[in-house]
């Protein structure tokens, strides 16, 4: 067993101009919501995203097999739905990104980055069957009887069972991004400029030769990344409002748009091809000749589309899903898209708390499962937090300090105002009988408890991002490379990195992070480096 007994904190930061970068929430809290009061060591080898529900990594395609949509992304995620509108996110012990998803002879496939292949049957349980290659795969089809994948440097990849697969040699110089199969041949298009490649049998592939695609061009050699085929018709789209046509995928035919817009994937239902891309725009046409820009409302990238015959659904950055019900006229965020950050996570009075911003952040779980957000009453923004005394403490911007006893009500305890300072304070520890923070310009704050406040100048101007308390002292670090050390409450400070001035001089990183255990102080900096 592994027994956890003090609290600490991982940030990451950018130490170049000291403002803090950003920790999605989702990092912040698949990370740390799976501690307890006893660990064994074995579930560390095992994470779970617990907030969000849903994903905030890019999504990248999206397939309707009957009620159910499917839908890949970045990161190693999958998510579900029975109607297109309510999406659930299944749980993958991968963290490669998934580029596409097919299904056919009963079985659903996933293909990814680093040669990347997924299957199942039911779209619940997934099983590994990735190839030995380290080839990025774009997208992956089911048809006439063959699973065919296409990816970087011209790679396809066949199978037909979906778990034993041959890698071809390439079929073109470039980047294959989508394929379609209709009227008897499999069509892929990619780029740098108009690649288009066909076969007949998945096997041997013919590049449609550039002369003849420039011919219909109006622009230079546009990139393509989606292709569909419908109504004895295929239909590529791609940068620059490009959309070329087909009947045989071999003769192709430019359709103006008249828009600027880059469209990433396209797709075909009920008589009506929809491509959607750039800055949250759609395309829309019955005859691949005449086509209609829609707006979805929300201002993002698109790379996958799919419909059944109730809804089309589309997916893109930040995990954002939209849905219309009306035929691509009207559309709906469907799945709630979260940019915020959690900065710092304690456990204490039975129950997790964690803080960040906008808006004074605080969550609060009792299992580190199901997860809920307080009201802080502050806007600040908050990054370091600390339990002891049957109290939590959490301070952040402006100077702002919040206590709570339960993690849930907080009351705003104004030190700005009583101490005269506006210093952000970036980190915080509990240990003799004191809270301490660290903050800007070399300053922390002490409270022996959580209601009145010190201001104390450490004398040196460094600022403090990581704060620890052990073996008698509190230890705290930061910009410029300053170790400074405290052995009497906090009120007088020992530098001990950078050492006094010598012939020989040494650039050390900003450090961002300090905890002790085993007898050691380790601390964490800019590039990786680490010192004990």
């Amino acid at each position: 067993m592994v027994n956890i007994n003090y609290n600490f904190q991982i940030k990451e930061r950018d130490m170049s101009n000291n403002k803090k970068s950003k920790i999605s929430i989702s990092t912040a809290l698949a990370l740390f919501c799976f501690l307890q009061i006893q660990l064994q060591a074995d579930i560390l080898d095992s994470w779970v995203q617990r907030f969000p529900n849903t994903t905030v990594n890019k999504l990248n395609e999206v397939i309707a097999v009957g009620d159910i949509f499917i839908a890949v992304g970045d990161s190693g995620t999958i998510e579900t739905s029975t109607n297109g509108i309510n999406w659930k996110l299944v749980s993958l012990d991968t963290t490669v990104n998934l580029n596409s998803i097919t299904f056919g002879n009963g079985l659903f496939v996933v293909a990814g980055d680093s040669g990347k292949v997924l299957i199942s049957s039911d779209g619940a349980v997934w099983h590994d069957v990735t190839t030995d290659s380290l080839i990025n795969w774009h997208r992956v089809k089911y048809a006439n009887g063959l699973f065919v994948a296409v990816g970087d440097n011209g790679f396809v990849m066949i199978s037909d069972t979906g778990q034993n697969w041959t890698i071809l040699e390439p079929v073109c110089n470039g980047t294959l991004e989508d394929l379609a199969y209709g009227e008897g041949r499999f069509v892929a298009v990619g780029y740098p400029g108009t690649i288009i490649v066909t076969s007949t049998n998945g096997i041997e592939w013919t590049t449609v030769p550039n002369e003849d695609i420039a011919k219909t061009l109006y622009t230079t050699s546009p990139s393509l990344s989606g292709v569909a085929f419908g109504g004895g018709l295929f239909v590529a789209c791609g940068t620059d409002g490009t959309i070329l046509t087909s009947t045989d995928g071999l003769n192709w035919t430019n359709c103006p748009t008249g828009v600027g817009y880059t469209f990433s994937c396209i797709t075909y239902h009920n008589g009506l091809f929809i491509a959607a891309g750039s800055s949250g725009k759609t395309l829309q046409s019955n005859d691949g000749a005449n086509w209609i820009l829609r707006y979805t409302g929300i201002s993002t990238w698109y790379y996958g589309v799919a419909a059944n015959n109730d809804i089309i659904v589309v997916v893109g950055d930040n995990g954002i899903i939209a849905a219309s019900e009306d035929g691509g006229i009207t559309w709906n965020q469907v799945c709630d898209s979260y940019d915020d950050n959690l900065e710092d996570i304690v456990y204490g009075n039975g129950k997790f708390v964690a803080v960040g911003w906008p808006d004074g952040l605080v969550m609060s779980s009792p299992d580190g499962v199901e997860w809920k957000q307080n009201t802080s009453g502050s806007s600040a923004y908050l990054s370091g937090l600390a339990y002891g005394n049957n109290m939590f403490a959490a301070c952040g911007s402006g100077g702002t300090v919040l206590i709570s006893e339960d993690g849930e009500n907080w009351t705003n305890c104004f030190v700005n105002a009583k101490t005269g300072g506006g210093y952000t304070f970036s980190c915080m520890t509990y240990g003799d009988d004191l809270f301490v923070a660290g903050g800007q310009a070399g300053k922390v704050l002490i409270s022996s408890n959580g209601t009145d406040w010190s201001l104390i100048d450490t004398g040196f101007g460094s600022w403090y991002y990581g704060i620890v308390y052990a073996i008698d002292r509190f230890v705290a670090v930061g910009s410029d490379g300053y170790i400074v050390v405290s052995t009497n409450k906090g009120q007088t400070w020992n530098k001990v990195l950078p050492a006094p001035k010598s012939s020989i001089k040494v650039s050390l990183p900003a450090w961002n992070y300090i905890t002790y255990a085993k007898g050691l102080f380790v601390v964490k900096g800019q590039n990786g480096t680490i010192r004990t």
